[in-house]
């Protein structure tokens, strides 16, 4: 193990593990609004909408990542200069957040569709028997009883998202993977770095796992 180098590049992985952490938490907000979308767009009863969500959703399943990064990154901003006669500049954040994004509520969409078809349709009835508008039924008895449903599937997304943020250091953003490229390439010591990357990523995925875990127990307290 090379320790000095290691304790050199030490900012340069503490900075990586910021923007990692921080891009993961950025796609999980938004891909989880598209995933609940998406999901209320394949149960709704227009059938165009259901029919465009499930093309959407089975299109970016169905593609890889890595594809999807490269077309955000590369092709949109040629085909929105194109469009608006502007070059638009696509930063590796933005591109790494609209992928991950993107790739997450394609996933999600189906966890969610599932859970809240699995609302029992007596809860849903009693609502309606005591006066409550259409939001209030979604707001307070939809959304919580579909969280109770959906987490524990949608915490499995998310640790296979959290790691396919290493993807992004392809395109050079600066996370823990191009940290440990950069340092491997510089002391001619690959393995070391990214062995430390690996323990990064490690301790990033137990984390989040003892969180999902609480965050289950406490959902199965309210049942």
């Amino acid at each position: 193990m090379n320790f000095e180098g290691i304790i050199e590049y030490s900012p340069l992985f503490l900075t990586g593990i910021v923007t990692t952490v921080l891009l993961a938490l950025s796609s999980l907000a938004l891909g989880l609004l598209g995933g609940i979308l998406l999901a209320l767009a394949k149960l709704s009863s227009i059938w165009p909408l259901r029919a465009l969500a499930n093309v959407f959703s089975d299109f970016f399943r169905g593609i890889p990542e890595i594809l999807v990064l490269m077309v955000v990154f590369f092709a949109l901003p040629v085909v929105l200069a194109d469009l608006t006669g502007t070059y638009v500049e696509i930063t590796p954040f933005v591109a790494g957040l609209l992928t991950l994004s993107i790739a997450f509520a394609s996933f999600a969409s189906e966890t969610i569709r599932a859970a809240f078809q699995a609302i029992s349709k007596g809860e849903l009835e009693a609502a309606a028997v005591y006066g409550f508008s259409d939001w209030q039924v979604f707001y307070r008895i939809k959304l919580p009883l579909m969280w109770r449903n959906a987490v524990p599937g949608l915490g499995n997304i998310w640790q296979t998202m959290l790691k396919d943020t290493a993807l992004i250091s392809v395109i050079g953003l600066s996370d823990v993977m191009r940290a440990a490229k950069a340092g491997g390439d510089a002391f001619r010591d690959p393995f070391s770095f990214l062995l430390v990357a690996a323990l990064i990523y490690l301790v990033i995925t137990l984390f989040s796992e003892a969180v999902q875990r609480r965050l289950e127990a406490h959902l199965r307290q309210e049942a």
